[in-house]
């Protein structure tokens, strides 16, 4: 028979234990929950794809805390279609943050065939935390929203602004010093006519609608407004980010194309032969329906770009599209260059008007008052060929009005 103060000795011994494995797995959990409470951070940069929007490539931020692994986007348009680019031009699209499972968001990136780059950011536990909790609050409380302005405020920027301030501003410094070094300093239209060569009529568009403010040399930090140099500034900042992984390279042939110039050479080259065309038949009016088909062809164009100009200096907030030198070099009334178009183009001398012939007097005098202001230095967009080529057509026109003599002043009508 056991005695009371044995049966006490052992149950005092067995709760012992239990504390004490109670306090183990405490412990352990403690421990756990510690090594895994700091989430890891990735700067996620994907390479560009094969639509418009995609040319540049895009940027996120992917936050992983146990078993809970986002990607949260900063550059979702809530428009779409034709009314995105609209809204863009006017300066008035909106973008908003979005987020999603990790794993499936990549996993959609790689079914359209677009690289992915992953830095995990070496942020102390205090910086980490504030970036996942300022993500988790603001896009996956659907309280993130912004102005989009496709140079100046995107889903890169919002991403590098971020990363900057979690940092302490070590990547400003950073750029700030390259900077100071003597890096060359690119324009907007340099970085935007290699984004879209592969795009050519966005590419030629886009050379043609937007003013000086793009040939201004840019800081580094307001080259981070795409991907792959934001990509680079993070990881060139002394301990900022572990070495990049090539989590998916692209599979197809390259996005981008080197003809980058492509647009120019061609509007150049028209505009060339119609000029040749529109000589030669002041003196040969045989050629007169050639001549005119050429016309018939430069001119709408050349009006529709003035009047694009135009109707975006009037309309849009953006800065690159509120002055437009080509304003100046192309006219929405050169439209009535299709009334001698279309004599030529059935053989007949075009009408010799007073009006029209100062019309084209005029347009020639604001070119060249357009060219001396570019060597003064008061006008730098980068549209020499446009100038060119636009004054090639005027200039042949007012010389094929000359009226023909001799025998080809008995040709028929």
């Amino acid at each position: 028979m056991i005695d009371a103060s044995t049966h006490s000795q052992r149950i005092r011994a067995r709760t012992k234990v239990c504390v004490g494995l109670v306090m183990a797995c405490l412990v352990a959990l403690l421990g756990s929950t510690s090594v895994s409470a700091q989430p890891q951070i990735e700067l996620v940069t994907f390479g560009p794809g094969e639509t418009v929007p995609e040319s540049f490539g895009h940027s996120a931020l992917r936050v992983t805390e146990g078993d809970d692994d986002r990607l949260y986007n900063l550059g979702h348009a809530e428009a779409r279609g034709v009314a995105f680019f609209f809204r863009v031009a006017a300066g008035e699209a909106v973008f908003t943050g979005v987020e999603g499972e990790a794993s499936g968001e990549l996993a959609r990136y790689r079914a359209v065939d677009r690289s992915i780059r992953r830095q995990v950011l070496m942020l102390d536990e205090e910086r980490a935390r504030w970036l996942a909790e300022e993500l988790r609050t603001e896009v996956g409380g659907r309280r993130f929203s912004y102005r989009y302005d496709y140079l100046r405020d995107n889903c890169t920027t919002e991403v590098r602004d971020l990363l900057d301030t979690a940092a302490d501003g070590a990547l400003r410094r950073e750029v700030e010093r390259r900077d100071a070094s003597g890096v060359h300093a690119p324009t907007y239209r340099e970085l935007i006519m290699a984004g879209f060569s592969g795009h050519f009529p966005t590419l030629l568009g886009s050379d043609l609608l937007t003013g000086p403010v793009q040939d201004v040399p840019l800081s580094g930090w307001d080259v981070l407004y795409l991907p792959e140099p934001l990509h680079d500034a993070v990881a060139a900042v002394p301990g900022l980010a572990r070495p990049s992984l090539l989590a998916y390279e692209r599979r197809g042939p390259p996005v981008h194309s080197a003809h980058t110039h492509a647009g120019r050479l061609a509007v150049f080259l028209v505009s060339f032969v119609v000029a040749i065309f529109l000589l030669a038949a002041a003196w040969k009016p045989q050629l007169r329906p050639v001549a005119g088909a050429g016309l018939l062809a430069v001119a709408p164009p050349i009006a529709m770009t003035g009047l694009g100009a135009w109707f975006l200096m009037a309309t849009s907030t953006l800065p690159d599209l509120t002055w437009n030198e080509n304003a100046l070099v192309m006219w929405p009334t050169d439209l009535v260059l299709v009334v001698p178009a279309l004599h030529w183009l059935r053989c007949r001398e075009a009408p010799r008007l007073f009006a029209l012939r100062a019309y084209l007097v005029v347009r020639l005098i604001v070119i060249a008052g357009l060219v001396i202001a570019k060597f003064g230095g008061w006008a730098i967009q980068d549209n020499a060929v446009f100038i060119v080529s636009t004054a090639l057509v005027l200039g042949a026109v007012v010389v094929a009005y000359r009226k023909p003599s001799g025998r080809h002043a008995s040709v028929k009508p």
